[in-house]
This record gives C-alpha cells, sequence and structure tokens, in this order.
C-alpha cells in the first residue's frame, strides 16, 4: 500500500496525464484541498478541463506544499515520498522505482508554478509503473 504523500502526488500528475479521469472526490480530503483551489482562482471544472494552466500548476505546488513536501528553499523533501511502513510493503519493483524518482527529484527545485513540471518529470517512470 502506497502512504497518502505518494498517492496525492500520484493524483497531481494524474492531472496532468489523464483530464478525463475524476479524482476531485479524492483530492476534495487533502489537507488545503479548497484553499489551493480558491487561492488560484479555480473551480473543479478548470482544473480538469486545463489541467496544465497556469492556475492548475500552481494549484499542484500549492498541494504539495500544503502536505509539507517541500523544505524553505524550494527542494523536495524525497524523505517524505513513501513512509517506512508503506516501503516494506512494497515490491522490490515498485522500491527500485520510488528510489529512482527521488534520485531525479534531488536536484529539483519548486520556486514557482511551472517548477512543478520538474517534479512531474521525475514522477513519469512511477506513474507509468503503476498506472499503466
Amino acid at each position: 500500500m502506497m502512504s497518502n504523500c505518494v498517492i496525492l502526488v500520484f493524483s497531481c500528475i494524474i492531472l496532468f496525464h489523464a483530464q478525463a479521469m475524476d479524482l476531485t472526490e479524492y483530492l476534495k480530503t487533502k489537507p488545503g484541498f479548497e484553499n489551493c483551489l480558491t487561492s488560484n482562482s479555480l473551480d473543479i471544472s478548470a482544473l480538469k478541463s486545463n489541467p496544465t494552466s497556469p492556475e492548475a500548476l500552481c494549484f499542484a505546488k500549492c498541494m504539495i506544499e500544503e502536505k509539507g513536501m517541500l523544505d524553505a528553499d524550494g527542494n523536495v523533501k524525497t524523505e517524505l515520498l513513501v513512509d517506512d511502513k508503506n516501503m516494506a510493503e512494497m515490491t522490490p519493483e515498485e522500491m527500485e522505482t520510488v528510489e529512482k524518482m527521488k534520485v531525479c527529484l534531488q536536484d529539483v527545485v519548486i520556486k514557482k508554478c511551472e517548477d512543478i513540471l520538474q517534479f512531474v518529470k521525475c514522477s513519469e517512470e512511477i506513474f507509468k509503473h503503476f498506472w499503466e
């Protein structure tokens, strides 16, 4: 079972990969959802219809910030991607995929909304592994 943090990240990534998927019910349960939606002048239909708009990118960045995944300098806290309990339940192949993502994310700094696309790029392999 994956941690809530990884699922949150995947949900944001899926917004960029599968516009037709309805993840709003899941995202609504996450801390900061309403705040991130409102602070970026979005409604759910706008988020689903244009997931790569500047506002949607800011929404995804906001959600990751709300989860506490960025340090003060905008570096991704890769240690938060999967907790020890969930890591113990992963297959070796899943663990390898997560480790590759962590290595890629080591140099990612997210300061501006469009920087979230770097996070998405590093997450593509894990996205493919778990959803394709």
